[in-house]
């Protein structure tokens, strides 16, 4: 099984100026490739889910989008961040599918794709839709609202959501809970060795003295032997 993080493009990566397509215009957000650096040398998979209903709207062809997509993660690779995959939704609000985020197909389908284990992931995206998979996996999602203001969606009192303003935070987070759980499994291996050993050391005193019995009785047999010999 995989630990993943799953991403939302537009304004989470990079800025979001309304139906990204052109790649003159591509700016990362603040602190994003470092951070995605971090969280890929911490052994997650890199995963984008994104809506992209411009196709759909006709502000942009599909061969457009994967131009753009293209460039995108280009330059992503050239800062040293490798995305494992891109999924992206083609259709706009009422277009049926089961793709389109706050749907949790494009989860689902790259789960099923990289043997994704929930537990050990995460979601990140600045709308609350982005967050989607939280409600039906135990995935921890993170909302970012770097620039939004007050206006900012929050996750506030939502169970396994939390709201951070800056990338460096999100990968301050992931590896603070990544070294917590790596504690906890190196605490529950040392509590299974400290188990075994003990039991071992049960198991061989209980041997011993399963010796020591059978030593004193092939003893006894052996001396009344000896004495039955003597009295013929």
């Amino acid at each position: 099984m995989n630990k993943a993080v799953f991403l939302d493009r537009d304004g989470t990566i990079n800025v979001d100026y309304g139906y990204v397509c052109e790649p003159e215009k591509l700016e990362f957000m603040p602190g994003a490739l470092e951070a995605l650096r971090r969280i890929q040398k911490a052994g997650f998979l890199l995963l984008i889910v994104t809506n992209q209903s411009g196709i759909a709207r006709g502000y942009f062809s599909e061969r457009q989008y994967q131009e753009f997509e293209g460039f995108l993660l280009g330059r992503m690779g050239q800062e040293g961040v490798i995305v494992d995959k891109v999924y992206h939704c083609p259709h706009g609000e009422g277009g049926g599918c089961s793709c389109r985020k706050p749907l949790t197909g494009m989860f689902y389908q790259a789960a099923e794709e990289f043997q994704i284990d929930w537990g050990q992931s995460y979601a990140i995206g600045d709308k609350a839709r982005d967050l989607s998979i939280c409600e039906k996996e135990a995935v921890t999602g993170i909302l970012y609202h770097e620039g939004q203001g007050a206006g900012a969606s929050k996750a506030s009192g939502q169970e396994g959501i939390v709201s951070l303003e800056s990338w460096q935070e999100i990968a301050d987070y992931i590896d603070v809970n990544g070294t917590q759980a790596e504690i906890a499994v190196d605490f529950n291996i040392f509590a299974e060795a400290v188990i075994y050993e003990t039991t071992y050391k049960i198991l061989l005193q209980r041997n011993e003295k399963g010796a020591e019995i059978v030593r004193e009785t092939l003893s006894c047999a052996v001396n009344k032997g000896d004495s039955r010999s003597n009295k013929t």
